[in-house]
């Protein structure tokens, strides 16, 4: 699948699983649609993410089970939505956010086994949705940023390789339900002075 250079906004190949070889794109590129490439589980290799994105949108790549290798985000990335790379089994190695990102999506990572090492959330971002890590096993340790008040429910759900004492700001004030179900491999939560609610286990 060959873009031209000119192209600044992509989307309209969900379910395209005839489509195959790498994917990637052009340095134009400024908005990668929703449910762009959900499904097309015959891309394979790793993913990078040119500098000009600015969003990804809603599963946008969604069940593309074929890549396979590192996922880079780029510097001037601000939005990931709603589930965008559930279900990517094949992309591993350490998950890294440029200091540019402000917002990650409901389920955004779900599922996402193949990610490993420490998770450092950058100080930049607003938001981060529920369960955006959910079943993310490879995992072991967590940076929250001071910068987001809000750890939402089941975002760690079955974070299974997460051990020792996973630590959170002062700032946060609010710990959502299920977000550390079946963490067992935990040894100790360290909970901020600020406080004020922790949702249902």
């Amino acid at each position: 699948l060959d873009f031209p250079d000119s192209l600044t906004y992509v989307s309209g190949f969900e379910g395209c699983k005839g489509l195959s070889g790498n994917l990637s794109f052009p340095d134009n590129l400024m908005t990668i649609g929703n449910a762009a490439f959900s499904g097309c589980k015959g891309f394979t290799g790793a993913l990078a993410i040119p500098e000009g994105v600015k969003t990804i949108g809603k599963s946008a790549f969604s069940g593309c089970t074929g890549l396979l290798g590192k996922l880079t985000l780029n510097s001037g990335l601000e939005t990931i939505g709603d589930s965008a790379f559930s279900g990517c089994h094949g992309l591993v190695g350490k998950l890294e956010f440029p200091d540019t990102l402000t917002s990650i999506g409901n389920g955004a990572f779900g599922y996402c086994d193949g990610f490993i090492g420490e998770l450092c959330l950058p100080e930049s971002l607003h938001s981060v949705g529920a369960a955006a890590f959910e079943r993310c096993k490879g995992l072991t340790g967590i940076v929250w940023p001071e910068s987001v008040a809000k750890v939402p429910n089941g975002i760690f759900y079955e974070c299974t390789g997460l051990t020792g004492t996973l630590v959170f700001p002062d700032t946060v004030t609010e710990i959502g339900s299920n977000a550390f179900w079946e963490c067992t491999y935990l040894t100790g939560l360290k909970l901020p002075t600020g406080l004020k609610k922790v949702g249902d286990c």
